[in-house]
């Protein structure tokens, strides 16, 4: 079948308008999952929340969540229960979203991440992005989603081939047919059909039509940030295109994982908008890697370890002002994103969950765990939740006892409470000798 352009331009322009107009109309709300995934923990001496007069007040690394606090909750408490008792460190990447244990040096999950079976129940494939223009050593590093056991789901490293693949779903065109020049064009399609738009408009009442000119608003950005990017020429060699990267000067790679962040979000909020997915991951860094944001030049993974024995020596004195100052950067991303979401209508719809893979020092035990969105999905926001812990939380890899002790919480529980929000079972997730169900502190089905 041969489309016209003017049909190419209905498919994206009124999918996400007539999904906006559903809701509207009183349709249940379709439940969305996302995950922000950034690598080597946080310093949690900055990173999280505390309560001010029954309010929750940031700490300065999450500074920039401010204008969202009473749409967000952070949790205190969650062990990755899973994890391997006698090593496991960034390792535990593999299951970070499984919940299940592997097989030590197997560096495989054991079974399907959450956000897959998310995707396959709600018969949408899981989008799995990735921003980051350094990878890491080894692949295992950048993979936190899974389709099933030992199947890593493929990433998406280019935000115009996610434009691509997007845009050829919502208009049935062949995967990948949108190359840079047809991204071009594309910008002049929307005006080609602007006679189309006005009749549309004419026809609906005033709350549609300004749905209509907010998503395709949206639209129009995220291709001027696209055509704006510079031309990269067609390459099956991933290694060369990763060599260039790692070679650039620190503020290059900075620039790239910001743009490419961006516009990331960007197209999984239209994505989300336009019910073409319902489940995401964005992959921010390496566990064991990732672009240092504050500048250093050093990896993300080695400023985390400046003073642990296994990063460049002479910069203890760095560590108390760089990691928080990472944070404080993946800090604004998140903002970011939210915005995103926000602006399209979704935030409420959506539960976003910003991950990690260890806790501190490679312990796997009380996680820092940010929750966004979802208020319409049964989430209670704007709360300090400090779950019951008990144990040392720095002790490291060789924490894992801790973890697994009965009295704390499971990670896993969190994964079911997403599973419950989206329209799933009220049941454990992922090895069921971890997991006890949703958290009935975070949710509350509506």
């Amino acid at each position: 079948m041969t489309l016209r352009r003017r049909d190419v331009l209905r498919g994206l322009v009124t999918a996400p308008f007539l999904a906006a107009a559903a809701r509207a109309a009183g349709t249940a709300p379709a439940g969305n999952f996302l995950v922000f995934f950034t690598p080597n923990g946080f310093a949690r001496s900055q990173f999280g929340a505390d309560l001010s007069n029954g309010a929750l007040a940031f700490r300065p690394s999450l500074a920039a969540l401010a204008p969202y606090a009473s749409r967000v909750s952070v949790l205190t408490g969650l062990c990755l229960k899973s994890c391997d008792l006698n090593y496991g460190s960034h390792e535990n990447v593999v299951q970070l979203l499984t919940c299940r244990p592997v097989a030590p040096g197997t560096y495989t999950a054991s079974g399907p991440s959450i956000d897959t079976v998310i995707a396959q129940r709600t018969g949408t494939p899981a989008l799995n992005l990735a921003a980051d223009p350094v990878r890491g050593d080894a692949p295992f590093e950048t993979q936190i989603s899974y389709r099933a056991a030992g199947v890593p789901s493929p990433v998406v490293a280019s935000p115009a081939q996610t434009y691509a693949s997007l845009s050829a779903e919502l208009t049935s065109s062949a995967p990948g047919a949108l190359d840079a020049r047809r991204l071009a064009q594309r910008k002049s399609v929307l005006d080609f059909v602007r006679g189309d738009l006005a009749t549309l408009k004419a026809r609906v009442g005033a709350a549609d039509r300004q749905r209509l000119d907010l998503h395709l608003a949206a639209l129009r950005e995220v291709e001027r940030k696209l055509d704006a990017s510079a031309p990269v020429a067609p390459s099956c060699d991933a290694t060369g295109a990763q060599a260039a990267s790692q070679a650039a000067l620190p503020s290059e790679q900075i620039a790239r994982l910001k743009a490419a962040a961006e516009r990331q979000a960007d197209l999984i909020a239209l994505a989300f908008a336009c019910g073409v997915r319902r489940s995401a991951t964005l992959v921010m860094g390496a566990a064991i890697g990732g672009v240092d944001p504050s500048g250093s030049g050093y990896t993300h993974h080695d400023v985390t370890h400046f003073c642990a024995g296994d990063g460049p020596a002479g910069h203890c004195a760095e560590l108390p002002t760089r990691r928080p100052a990472i944070d404080r950067w993946y800090g604004d991303r998140f903002a970011y994103l939210l915005g995103r979401l926000d602006a399209l209508g979704v935030l409420a719809n959506t539960m976003v969950v910003w991950a990690t893979e260890i806790s501190q020092e490679h312990s796997p035990s009380n996680f820092t765990t940010v929750v966004a969105g979802g208020n319409a999905l049964g989430l209670k926001l704007g709360q300090r939740l400090a779950l019951p812990f008990t144990g040392n939380d720095d002790a490291g890899a060789g924490n894992a006892a801790v973890a697994r002790d009965s009295r704390n919480r499971s990670l896993a529980d969190l994964w079911a409470t997403a599973q419950a929000a989206t329209g799933g079972p009220v049941a454990p997730f992922g090895d069921a000798s971890f997991s006890s169900g949703p958290l009935p502190e975070l949710y509350q089905r509506p």
